[in-house]
C-alpha cells in the first residue's frame, strides 16, 4: 500500500472517529503489522490535516491523533467586470426622472455619454440604453 493511499485511509478512519485514535489503534483497524507502525507514524506526521489532540496518560504514553475536517473552497470574489460592467449595473430600478434627464442631456446639450454618466451618476451602459429609448 502506498503512503498516499494509506493517508487517505487514515484520514477517512479519523474522520469517522472524531474523538481521535492512537497509532496502535489505527494500525489495528488498517491491519498494519507491528513492524510497520513506524511507517504509519511517519505518514501521520506528514499529513497536513492530522494533529496530536492530546496524550494518553493512562498506562503507556501515546499520542492521540485527530484530523481536521477540510471545508469546501471559498467561492471567488466578484470581479470588477462582473460588478460594474455586468447586467447588475444596468439597473431597471433607475427612477423615471433620472431616465428623462439622461434623455434630455443626450438630446439637447450634445454631451458625450461619458459626461452624462458622470453628471447623473450612472454607468455608460445605462446612458446608452436610456438615450436609445428616448430616440
Amino acid at each position: 500500500m502506498s503512503k498516499k493511499s494509506r493517508a487517505g485511509l487514515i484520514r477517512a478512519l479519523l474522520l469517522d472517529n472524531p474523538d481521535g485514535m492512537t497509532v496502535r489503534s489505527i494500525g489495528e483497524h488498517l491491519g498494519v503489522s507491528d513492524q510497520n507502525m513506524d511507517n504509519l507514524n511517519y505518514t501521520l506526521e506528514k499529513m497536513p490535516d492530522a494533529y496530536v489532540d492530546r496524550w494518553n496518560t493512562v498506562g503507556r504514553r501515546e499520542r492521540i491523533w485527530c484530523v481536521v475536517p477540510v471545508p469546501e473552497d471559498c467561492p471567488p470574489p466578484v470581479t470588477y467586470r462582473e460588478k460594474y460592467r455586468g447586467k447588475a449595473l444596468i439597473n431597471p430600478g433607475i427612477d423615471q426622472m433620472t431616465k428623462q434627464s439622461i434623455a434630455d442631456m443626450c438630446a439637447t446639450k450634445k454631451l458625450s455619454q461619458g459626461e452624462v454618466a458622470r453628471r447623473v451618476g450612472v454607468c455608460v451602459q445605462s446612458v446608452r440604453r436610456y438615450s436609445m429609448e428616448a430616440v
